[in-house]
C-alpha cells in the first residue's frame, strides 16, 4: 500500500511537471496563458485514463482487482453484520462438524499408528466360529511357533485385566497386561525413559504407558526406579512407552506391562494367551497361516481343532477394522449436513444479493461487466466461508478434545485424535469450494436483473432459485 501510494504520487509529480512545460512551450509560442494550459490538457489526454493504464503497467491487474474487491467485501459484511453472523454460522456448523470427522478418520484410520513397520504385525488366535468368538493359545502352542517358524521372526503372548495398582499417589484400577519377554522386542519400540525388557528379562519389572505416567506418577522425570503395587505385588518401573503408543484394543489410558516367563499358578490366564506375531519382510498372511497350522499339526496330531481353526489377522485390520465403516459413515452424514448448510448458506446470499439489485444494477449500468459482478460476489463468499472455516476448526478442536478425554479408553487410538495441518488445509479447501458454490445462486439472479431495462423489485427469480434449494435441502434430510 506504501509503495502504491509512493509511486501514485510520483506519477502526479511527473504528469504535472509535464502539463507545466507544455504549458509553457505554449505560451512561448504566443498563446494566452489559459488557452496554452487547455492545449496541454488536451495533448496529454484524460489523465485518470492515463494513471489508469500507468498503473496497469506498473502492477498486476487481476492481483489489483482481487485485493480491491476484498478490501470492498470486508466494508460490505461490516455494513450487514446480521447478515454475516448468520452465514459465518451456517457455514461453521457444517464445515465444523466435515472437520472433527476429517480429523477422526485421519487420526485413527489414517495415520500410521507408533510401531516401526505395523503391516508386518498379525494377531493370532483361535476362531471358534459361535458368534465371532476369539479364543487363545497355550504356553506350549506360543513357545512352538517362537521355536519352529521359518516365516515369523518373533512371537509373543500377552492376557488383559483389571487389577488395583498403587503408587505413592496413591492407589486406583489400571488396566495390567501380562506378556512373554519378546514382547517389545517384537514390536521394535524404545522407551521414552528408562528402558525395555530383552527376551531375556527376568524379575518383577513393569514397563508403564505415558498415560500411566502422566496421570498416576505425575509425570516424573525419576520414575524409573520407582516402586508400584500391581494387585499386591511390588513391581520396579523400568521404562516408559512413548506417547500415544496403546498397542492392544481396548488399552487406552492407564496401562501397565509386566513380563513373565512361564506360567505358574498364581498366573494361569497365561495358560491361555492371546498371541501377536512379526511376519517376514515379503511374506503373506495367508502364507504365515499356512505354516503356523502346519507346526501346531504336528506339534500335537490330536488337536485337530487348534490347527483347524487357528487364524491370522492384519494387526491395522484388529485396531481399528470395526472402527472403519462406522466412521466412514459418519463422514458421508457429515457431509450432507455440509450440503445442506452451504444451500442455507446460498439462500441467505439469495435474499442479501436481491436487497442490492440496485446497487449491482448501476454497476451495470455503469459499465461493470457481469464477470466483474460475479468476481466481486465470488470474493465477498469466499470471506464468509473461510471465517465460518475458521470459526470450524476451532470447533474442531474443541471437539477432538471432548472425544479425547470421553471416548479415548473406549475406543482404540482414540487418544490420538487431533486435528493435523492436513485437515486445516483440507477444511480450507471445502471452505473455497463452498464460497464458489454460495456465489452462483446470487449470480443467476443479478444476471437476470441486469439484462432489464429498468430497476425492478420484483423476486421471481429469487423465489425460484430459493424454492430448488428449499427443495434440496429436504430431499437431503
Amino acid at each position: 500500500m506504501r509503495r502504491r501510494k509512493r509511486m501514485l504520487k510520483d506519477l502526479d509529480d511527473d504528469i504535472r511537471d509535464y502539463l507545466e512545460r507544455e504549458t509553457q512551450d505554449n505560451i512561448d509560442r504566443g498563446m494566452p496563458a489559459e488557452e496554452a494550459r487547455f492545449a496541454a490538457l488536451r495533448k496529454l489526454g484524460n489523465v485518470r485514463r492515463v494513471k489508469e493504464e500507468t498503473w496497469k503497467v506498473w502492477s498486476i491487474e487481476w492481483l489489483e482487482c482481487l485485493l480491491q474487491d476484498f478490501r470492498f467485501a470486508l466494508r460490505s459484511l461490516r455494513k450487514a453484520p446480521g447478515h454475516t453472523v448468520s452465514v459465518v454460522l451456517t457455514l461453521a456448523l457444517g464445515l465444523g462438524s466435515v472437520a472433527t470427522m476429517l480429523a477422526i478418520v485421519d487420526s485413527v484410520l489414517l495415520r500410521p499408528v507408533a510401531i516401526p513397520r505395523p503391516h508386518e504385525l498379525v494377531m493370532v488366535y483361535l476362531n471358534s466360529g459361535q458368534n465371532g468368538m476369539r479364543g487363545g493359545l497355550t504356553w506350549s502352542q506360543i513357545q512352538d511357533l517362537q521355536r519352529n517358524s521359518r516365516l515369523f521372526t518373533s512371537v509373543a503372548g500377552y492376557t488383559t485385566m483389571i487389577k488395583p495398582v498403587g503408587t505413592s499417589n496413591g492407589t486406583g484400577w489400571a488396566i495390567a497386561v501380562q506378556v512373554t519377554p519378546g514382547f517389545f522386542h517384537m514390536l521394535n519400540v524404545q522407551a521414552t525413559l528408562g528402558r525395555l525388557p530383552d527376551p531375556n528379562s527376568t524379575g518383577p519389572a513393569a514397563v508403564v504407558s505415558h498415560d500411566f505416567w502422566q496421570e498416576r506418577l505425575g509425570s516424573d522425570p525419576h520414575a524409573v526406579g520407582s516402586v508400584i503395587h500391581l494387585d499386591g505385588e511390588a513391581r520396579t518401573i523400568i521404562g516408559v512407552l512413548p506417547r500415544g503408543m496403546s498397542v492392544l484394543s481396548g488399552t487406552g489410558g492407564p496401562v501397565v506391562y509386566t513380563t513373565i516367563s512361564q506360567p505358574s499358578q498364581r498366573n494361569v490366564a497365561l495358560s491361555s494367551a492371546f498371541a501377536m506375531a512379526r511376519i517376514q519382510p515379503g511374506v503373506s498372511v495367508s502364507q504365515a497361516l499356512a505354516e503356523a497350522r502346519s507346526i501346531l499339526a504336528h506339534s500335537n496330531p490330536q488337536d485337530e481343532f487348534t490347527s483347524r481353526h487357528l487364524s491370522l489377522q492384519s494387526y491395522d485390520s484388529y485396531l481399528t477394522g470395526s472402527l472403519q465403516k462406522p466412521l466412514f459413515v459418519l463422514l458421508g452424514g457429515v457431509m450432507i449436513l455440509l450440503l445442506i448448510s452451504l444451500a442455507n448458506a446460498a439462500n441467505l446470499q439469495i435474499a442479501r444479493t436481491m436487497e442490492r439489485m440496485t446497487e449491482m444494477y448501476v454497476r451495470s449500468a455503469l459499465g461493470a461487466s457481469f464477470s466483474r459482478l460475479l468476481q466481486q460476489l465470488f470474493v465477498e463468499s469466499v470471506v464468509i466461508s473461510l471465517l465460518g472455516a475458521a470459526l470450524g476448526c476451532a470447533l474442531a478442536y474443541g471437539s477432538a478434545a471432548t472425544i479425547r478425554t470421553e471416548y479415548g479408553n473406549q475406543y482404540a487410538r482414540f487418544r490420538e485424535i487431533a486435528v493435523h495441518p492436513n485437515v486445516i488445509v483440507g477444511i480450507s479447501f471445502l471452505a473455497l469450494v463452498a464460497g464458489m458454490i454460495a456465489s452462483l445462486a446470487p449470480a443467476f439472479s443479478i444476471r437476470h436483473q441486469a439484462r432489464t431495462a429498468a430497476i425492478t423489485q420484483h423476486a421471481t427469480p429469487r423465489m425460484r432459485m430459493s424454492g430448488i434449494l428449499v427443495a434440496l435441502q429436504i430431499a437431503l434430510t
